[in-house]
């Protein structure tokens, strides 16, 4: 394990990294079905990407915070 101070924000994104590889390989197969797509799953989908995104961020600034740069 680093012991430079960004070390932890930087890691911790991993979880999230591969999980938003998976859901995009699950829009890919929704995109590429005849099967329709109701709203409400679209709606469930939208909110742990954006939850997802919002961690990222969350944590991408706090890597560069703790380096001395701006996010």
């Amino acid at each position: 394990m680093s012991s430079h101070p960004a070390f932890n924000a930087v890691d911790s994104m991993e979880g999230d990294i591969r999980d938003l590889g998976r859901w995009a390989m699950l829009l890919n197969r929704l995109g590429t079905t005849e099967t329709p797509i109701e709203p409400e799953e679209i709606y469930v989908i939208s909110i742990v990407l954006l939850d997802m995104a919002r961690r990222l961020d969350t944590r991408r600034t706090e890597a560069f915070r703790k380096v001395g740069g701006r996010a």
